[in-house]
């Protein structure tokens, strides 16, 4: 029964959120013996996933938000200006150039604490390769996104992120300690 519902998820090729199992074990190593290429299952155990509505300006979006969250987000940006001029990039890239933009997303996220503990995507091959693939294919219909901060000109951080039912869905976020 296992073996017929993964090759279900398989075959949907499509992206699948799988919640209340553990992201390493017996499910999941039975996906990975698969042969057949796959649609993308993504494992959470207990935090939900990332995702914004994408409805209304940021001003509605930013005043829902919960008092104590907008006076964090104050002060980091302070924070963060205090350091040099901050700048903002959306990148929206084509499916010739995903894989390059991801890229330069993977070093970002290899920067800090994530590379020391061999949990980066360019600590692990096998992941980079998959968020190569869905990543490209996400930008060939146009739903990849790439969110860069820039602080005095060099990067600070960054957010690799799918549209997906007017909702921008969360894949990864990395930043530069330094």
């Amino acid at each position: 029964a296992l073996e017929n519902l993964l090759r279900a998820l398989a075959s949907l090729r499509e992206p699948v959120l799988v919640r209340g199992f553990p992201a390493r074990g017996e499910l999941r190593d039975a996906l990975d013996g698969l042969d057949e290429p796959r649609s993308v299952c993504l494992f959470h155990e207990a935090r939900d996933v990332f995702s914004l509505p994408l409805e209304g300006p940021w001003e509605t979006f930013h005043d829902s938000l919960p008092a104590r969250r907008r006076k964090q987000l104050r002060r980091k940006l302070r924070k963060a200006g205090d350091m040099g001029e901050l700048t903002f990039e959306r990148i929206r890239p084509h499916a010739a150039t995903a894989v390059e933009a991801m890229r330069q997303f993977f070093h970002i996220e290899h920067s800090g604490w994530k590379r020391e503990q061999g949990v980066s995507i360019l600590s692990r091959p096998q992941e980079q390769s998959f968020l190569e693939r869905i990543g490209t294919d996400a930008a060939r219909a146009g739903r990849l996104r790439n969110f860069v901060m820039r602080i005095g000109g060099e990067t600070a951080a960054g957010h690799m992120a799918i549209v997906r039912a007017n909702r921008l869905w969360g894949l990864k976020v990395g930043y530069d300690p330094a």
